[in-house]
């Protein structure tokens, strides 16, 4: 999909200063594709908002107006610097007549976004919330930056969330994510910042651990 847009002379990059890329409700006129970095989805509710799911590399958001739809129906943000396309709806749609491979990696895309929300469904019912916890901050951990360490320390990712997004995400009261996450702070297995939450890569915290 991605050798085929980037061809396209419509076919923008949004700039690395731009953070919100498009509003909820705003005229949907473009469909987007992240080459890096992570978008948050979001919908204004509360003082933090309301996270509705995180965009990683290879992955288009703001399909809705390819289905029909004339507004946005969330905020996109950006939260992990990296490239993003902009696609004109009519681009895209006239490009997917000719490559219909457009069509199906679209549809592979939505297909395992389901597969993805009827997983998390399950967890909410079988696996515990450390569990989903710990499973969430590694699917995204690999598309966050790996912060530099010091002398005898282990590198880490920075996953921009806040305990509440996180909490969201994973199906949890803000207060159990917190008191999770607090334990695994206490065992040396996430840092706590602002904004932030620091992840050894998995391998790094198999061999902290022994190898196992």
């Amino acid at each position: 999909m991605e050798g085929l847009l980037i061809r396209e002379k419509q076919v923008e990059m949004v700039s690395a200063s731009v953070s919100e890329i498009f509003k909820a409700g705003g005229t949907a006129s473009a469909v987007y594709y992240a080459r890096s970095g992570m978008v948050k989805l979001a919908q204004d509710h509360g003082p933090e908002g309301q996270t509705l799911g995180i965009v990683r590399p290879g992955e288009v958001f703001g399909e809705e107006i390819l289905l029909g739809d004339s507004a946005y129906r969330a905020k996109a943000t950006r939260i992990v610097a990296g490239e993003i396309l902009r696609i004109p709806a009519l681009l895209f749609q006239r490009m997917a007549s000719r490559y219909p491979e457009l069509w199906r990696g679209l549809a592979a895309q939505l297909q395992q976004r389901l597969v993805l929300e009827q997983r998390s469904f399950r967890r909410l019912v079988n696996v515990s919330t450390d569990q989903r916890i710990v499973a969430m901050l590694e699917q995204l951990a690999p598309s966050c930056p790996v912060l530099p360490a010091g002398a005898g320390e282990r590198p880490v990712h920075g996953v921009p969330l806040t305990q509440a997004e996180l909490a969201v995400l994973v199906g949890a009261s803000r207060e159990t994510t917190s008191s999770v996450l607090n334990a695994m702070e206490r065992q040396g297995t996430v840092e706590l910042r602002r904004g932030r939450i620091l992840i050894a890569p998995r391998q790094s915290r198999g061999a902290h651990a022994g190898g196992d």
